[in-house]
């Protein structure tokens, strides 16, 4: 009990000794400025943050504004930085004018506010109002009492000589030293002229500020190619994102790819125990090489048959030769035989016609016999002349001749007839012979038929053989592809190059087939996604512009496809483009802002939308002017605005090319306020304009830019004119090709007011820069 009396005297003491405390949520805030004493100008603020069991609080994202309540001077909010105590946190800050401010802390994301004014001493208590100052004493007189209470029904009894020790005496008399040091400084060493809290607290803050020194951020108006678009927040998903699936049952022997790591298409990314898979796809190869012979064996046995049945047919024609051959000697041999009748019939004719010359010469023979005899006995007579008598000589000699050669002839037709009857003998033998023929003939075709048809129900049964071996062979192919589709599947390899999102399961798990052991993305191509509302949908076109922002990177890209449908419950559809992604940018499950053109891109002109003010009225800007003096003063001008965009407006009328609005105007700004113009937090950005090449021309031909700041043109070529595709700025050395439809960003360094000219590699299209 007397230990917790101590803390709590302790605790209160040091409660007290703070000047300014707050609370973020459930954490507590002790706040001191440096000057302690606040006053105009840069100042830092000394922050600690201690949660709710007392202990510095590490570690943490502590971001703070200060600014006098509805008045917007320009303030940024800054980031606090360790400043070496355990729980502190040293941020900039500036308090451009006397009054009352309110510092907004955020803390890890919970926010909370405190108040201060100029001429506070944030160093100690002194100045703090008497309910502040009697609070903790209060307290500790409460806690007391009740300690005290408590005692008494316990039975305890005070003991004073515990709580007089050195260590307490000497808390009590430092808090108390402190606390006086504290209101001494409070009340003389105050700078003159500077508010009390009090004074502080009661001051009026609806005064306005004073003239020619309210902070604003102008820009400047301008005429750029501009597009309609809307901004959804959007998701990135893997191009082609799956499972890698386990197709056999296994064990996982080796998986050496982690959680992020890069595959490439084809990469091993995990191996299963094969024991199980080898021995079955050696006897599958054996059944196949077995297969792959018999087919062999049947082929040559099919050849053979082939060559037999061939020469079967070869023997067959020749004996059909043989029989016509055979069949022709008959014909033949009947012709001799008609030849040779026809011989004897001619020669039996002969030699009776022979006979009977015969016969004549042998009467005439005999008549010049008797002439003969007569003539010599009348030439004996002398009853005929010796003339007479030769002349019967010579007939008789005649005759006689004439009968021999009538018997030369007969014997000569004799002969023929006895040739002609050898010769029809012949032909009649070469008749018998030549049917003989024939009939052996006759006989060895059948023999050869036959032969054929068995050649050929053998050379069948061989091909029938064949497909018989060819459809093992193509069964155990089969079966030897199956079993090395099954080893195959133990090898899991990459479908895609891409990163390993998840690893599933671990080396030396027992894994069934269909389970998945790795997920896979493809992430170069990467697809980004946006959930779009109906309204805006119907407006979104395939091709349309898309600025995906990653961080504080933007990338163009094209939308790629738009969902038909609508789902139901949310009115919302998938609007999708994909990216190269070639150096990662963009990682799965990223979130990313997609801002969507949603109209054709024209020559506009263009202001931003924290310049406008929307009231009853309509919507309104406030223009700068510099008058004589150098000062600048606000007007404010009624404008009517077009298409918007993220970050900007199309401007249809109220204002001009070249005029500077106002950015983020304070509800304090009146007409003719004078204003000091300050620079603006995104100077330093790079600004971009988009120039579209189209049959006519650049569109839009001529762009402003500020002098002494870069800018970026971004030039899509829409058309396809002989001299869009290619661009030069000879001032600058620049020269780009421009592809069908895709951006070209060229990038035109800081210049000096002026212009810069611009043009197509054959002079027919130009364009200017001017810088301003």
């Amino acid at each position: 009990m007397k230990r917790t009396l101590c803390s709590l005297i302790l605790v209160l003491g040091f409660s007290a000794s703070w000047a300014v405390e707050g609370r973020v949520a459930d954490l507590k805030v002790d706040l001191r400025t440096d000057p302690p004493v606040i006053a105009t100008g840069r100042a830092k603020l000394l922050v600690i943050v201690v949660d709710s069991e007392g202990k510095p609080v590490t570690d943490a994202t502590v971001r703070a504004i200060a600014r006098m309540p509805g008045m917007n001077m320009g303030e940024r909010e800054e980031t606090g930085r360790a400043a070496g105590v355990a729980g502190s946190y040293e941020i900039p800050a500036v308090f451009s004018m006397a009054g009352r401010y309110e510092v907004t802390l955020t803390i890890n994301g919970k926010t909370g506010v405190i108040g201060l004014s100029t001429g506070q001493n944030t160093a100690s208590a002194g100045a703090a109002p008497l309910w502040q100052v009697a609070l903790p004493w209060l307290a500790l007189l409460a806690g007391g009492a009740f300690v005290a209470s408590r005692m008494r029904k316990t039975g305890q009894r005070v003991n004073l000589s515990g709580l007089m020790n050195r260590s307490v005496l000497g808390a009590v008399i430092l808090l108390g030293g402190a606390a006086a040091v504290a209101v001494w400084a409070v009340r003389t060493q105050r700078r003159e002229g500077a508010m009390t809290p009090i004074e502080a607290q009661v001051m009026e803050m609806n005064m306005p500020p004073p003239e020619g020194t309210v902070p604003v951020e102008v820009a400047l108006v301008r005429s750029e190619s501009f597009a309609s678009t809307v901004r959804y927040a959007g998701q990135a998903v893997g191009y082609a994102e799956q499972d890698i699936v386990a197709r056999v049952t296994g064990t996982v022997v080796w998986m050496p790819g982690y959680v992020g790591d890069p595959v490439a298409k084809g990469q091993v990314l995990a191996q299963l125990d094969t024991t199980a898979l080898a021995p079955e796809v050696a006897m599958k190869s054996a059944a196949l090489a077995r297969a792959r012979q018999g087919v062999r064996v049947s082929a040559l046995e099919h050849e053979a048959a082939r060559s037999e049945t061939a020469q079967a047919r070869a023997e067959a024609e020749v004996a059909r030769r043989e029989v016509g051959e055979a069949k022709a000697m008959i014909d033949a041999a009947k012709q001799a035989q008609i030849a040779a009748r026809s011989e004897i019939q001619s020669a039996l004719a002969d030699a009776s016609a022979m006979r009977a010359e015969q016969r004549g010469a042998q009467a005439e023979l005999v008549y010049a016999d008797a002439e003969l005899a007569r003539s010599t006995s009348l030439f004996a007579k002398g009853a005929v002349s010796r003339d007479e008598l030769q002349q019967a000589q010579a007939a008789r000699d005649k005759a006689k001749a004439m009968v021999d050669q009538a018997a030369q002839k007969v014997v000569r037709s004799n002969s023929m007839v006895a040739a002609a009857r050898s010769m029809s003998k012949q032909a009649d033998a070469e008749l018998v012979a030549a049917a003989r023929r024939v009939q052996k003939a006759e006989a060895m075709v059948s023999a050869k038929d036959s032969m054929v048809g068995t050649a050929t129900s053998e050379a069948r049964a061989a091909q029938a053989r064949i497909q018989q071996e060819q459809a093992m062979a193509a069964e155990s192919a089969a079966g030897l592809q199956g079993a090395s589709a099954q080893l195959g599947f133990a090898t899991l390899k990459a479908p895609t190059e891409g990163v390993i999102l998840k690893r599933i399961v671990s080396p030396g798990q027992l894994v069934s087939a269909g389970q998945p052991i790795l997920r896979v993305a493809q992430v170069s191509p990467i697809r980004v996604q946006a959930n779009v509302a109906e309204a805006d949908l119907s407006r979104i076109q395939v091709g349309s512009p898309v600025k995906i922002q990653v961080g504080s990177r933007v990338v163009v890209g094209q939308v790629g496809s738009v969902s038909p449908g609508v789902d139901p419950s949310s009115r919302t559809g998938v609007v999708e483009a994909v990216l190269g992604n070639r150096d990662l940018l963009v990682r799965p499950g990223q979130f990313v802002s997609m801002e969507i053109s949603v109209g054709a891109s024209r020559s506009r002109l263009t202001v931003p939308r924290s310049a406008i003010r929307t009231d009853s009225g309509g919507s309104s800007v406030f223009v700068t002017k510099a008058e004589a003096g150098g000062l600048t003063v606000v007007h404010q001008r009624q404008v009517e605005l077009g298409e918007s965009a993220a970050d900007k407006a199309a401007v249809i009328s109220g204002l001009s090319a070249g005029e500077n609005v106002v950015l983020n105007p304070s509800p304090d700004l009146r007409e003719a306020m004078r204003v000091a113009i300050v620079p603006s937090a995104s100077a330093t950005v790079v600004q971009e304009q988009t120039i579209l090449v189209t049959e006519s021309g650049y569109e839009p031909s001529s762009v402003a830019m500020p002098a002494g700041k870069p800018l970026v043109l971004v030039f899509i070529r829409k058309a396809d004119p002989s001299c869009g595709d290619s661009l030069s700025f000879p001032s600058l050395g620049i020269e780009r090709k421009l592809p069908l439809n895709v951006p070209v960003r060229v990038e035109i360094p800081a210049q000096k007011a002026g212009t810069v000219r611009f043009a197509c590699s054959m002079d027919m299209y130009k364009g200017t820069v001017v810088v301003r």
